[in-house]
């Protein structure tokens, strides 16, 4: 079976380049140890009832026309290539890992387009798992991966009667194009140009660092804004912080923050499979604030909640699908739009992704309990900085995962503290946000659980 690709991963197989492969991950740790056998037999498993995880690119396209998916009918695929197991003596061993690890370039051409990498460690292994984001978004990536962990543990793994080719081009025939290309709510009128974030200790290096951090869920008390006309969500909190913290670190790094852009997927899955099929269903929309809007709590969180409400109202009629005639010159918009000149008025200084609550994660068979789980998203250049947040059983499990031609490994973990510092200060009822000098001179009091890589 052949099907085209969407406009999506068409632009992100576009982007998948040594220097920032266009892979997103998962990383868990359990408290035992995982089985390298069994767990190739559960991806198997997997990669059987899940028809995206064993698509591959064709080799050659026809004229314009879009880039070919091709799903083998009844074939056993080679899984030599997908698994692997190494060692970590130290947290340092296990940061470099990762970091080698995510800045791997995945090739279409072979499913599936996944990787797993078991990591022994005293006292539980680790698991990482990385996909190719063409083959599956964020919501789409955690399926595959429940269903790998559901075949290991040897539980039942019920499918809904959803046809995953289609679900990757719904498009919502309810929502208005006219109201969907409206100024959102809160948008203020401006054509500066966006400001990016500074660099710190960059070098020229390929590939990818990472590092984490945690919030406790506690800390963040929403009853806060409750005087406010738009109800705030966590999320909506998260984003404004980093629209802070980019504020904030441009400020101590020498520079300013007029107007902000960060990147979002939204989703446009139906509720009734928002996690149930693995595909790339998502568009993406932006976030917008001016250093005005920045400059009082109360009206950073009114404008992004209501751009964040209008995006994902309105989202669909954007990313409706065009007809054929339009679609065949995509190739040369995704070329000329990715050139600087015209890219530079638009351009977002992070990418913030949030996948929401993940129940179910709780253990991994005889592997034991899982005790840890972490996920990121790609971050090409510019801005090369991309916040994955996870919400796991009490706390948001932020993910920071960043080009080295922007940060070295001291920088992000401080950008990244400083993300979690100003979430908290939003999470209180206290009238003030912090800024980045006091961030820093708190910094090695600010509880972390940062693994950095080099």
């Amino acid at each position: 079976m052949r099907f085209p690709f969407t406009v999506t991963e068409e632009i992100l197989a576009y982007g998948n380049r040594p220097t920032q492969p266009q892979n997103a991950c998962i990383e868990l740790r359990v408290t035992g140890t995982i089985d390298a056998d069994r767990l190739r037999e559960a991806v198997a498993r997997a990669t059987a009832i899940h028809p995206m995880a064993r698509a591959s690119r064709v080799a050659m396209r026809r004229r314009l026309r879009p880039p070919m998916w091709e799903v083998p009918d009844g074939e056993t695929l080679d899984l030599s290539h997908v698994i692997r197991v190494t060692e970590a003596d130290t947290d340092d061993d296990l940061a470099r890992i990762r970091g080698e690890f995510t800045s791997e370039l995945i090739d279409l051409g072979r499913a599936p387009a996944v990787r797993l990498l078991i990591v022994r460690r005293s006292g539980g292994d680790s698991l990482l798992y990385i996909w190719h984001h063409a083959m599956a978004d964020g919501m789409g990536g955690i399926r595959f991966l429940r269903s790998i962990a559901r075949a290991y543990a040897g539980d039942s793994d019920p499918i809904p009667d959803i046809d995953p080719v289609e679900a990757r081009i719904l498009r919502s025939a309810e929502v208005d194009a006219t109201s969907a290309a409206e100024q959102p709510p809160g948008t203020a009128q401006t054509r500066d140009v966006p400001s990016l974030v500074r660099s710190d200790g960059a070098r020229d290096e390929p590939g990818y660092g990472m590092c984490y951090e945690s919030v406790d869920l506690a800390d963040i008390d929403l009853h806060a804004y409750d005087d406010l006309d738009v109800r705030v969500s966590v999320n909506d909190i998260l984003l404004a912080a980093l629209h802070l913290a980019i504020e904030e670190w441009n400020r101590l790094h020498g520079g300013s923050a007029g107007k902000i852009i960060v990147l979002t997927p939204v989703s446009l899955r139906p509720a009734a499979w928002m996690h149930e099929v693995v595909a790339n269903v998502v568009g993406h929309g932006v976030v917008v604030t001016t250093a005005d809007q920045r400059a009082d709590r109360n009206e950073l969180l009114t404008v992004t909640t209501q751009q964040t409400r209008h995006l994902r109202t309105h989202a669909a009629a954007a990313f409706r699908s065009r007809p054929d005639w339009i679609r065949q010159f995509d190739p040369f918009f995704i070329l000329i739009l990715s050139q600087r000149p015209f890219r530079r008025r638009r351009e977002a200084a992070a990418l913030l992704s949030n996948v929401g609550r993940l129940r179910g994660f709780d253990r991994l068979g005889a592997a034991g309990d899982i005790v840890e789980l972490w996920g990121s998203t790609p971050a090409s250049m510019p801005p090369g900085l991309g916040i994955g947040i996870v919400r796991w059983k009490d706390q948001l499990h932020l993910s920071l995962r960043y080009r080295h031609a922007l940060f070295d490994c001291a920088a992000a973990a401080r950008f990244l503290r400083l993300l979690a510092d100003q979430a908290r200060a939003l999470g209180t009822s206290e009238q003030s946000v912090l800024t980045a000098d006091r961030v820093a001179l708190r910094g090695s009091t600010t509880r972390s659980t940062v693994d950095i890589a080099p």
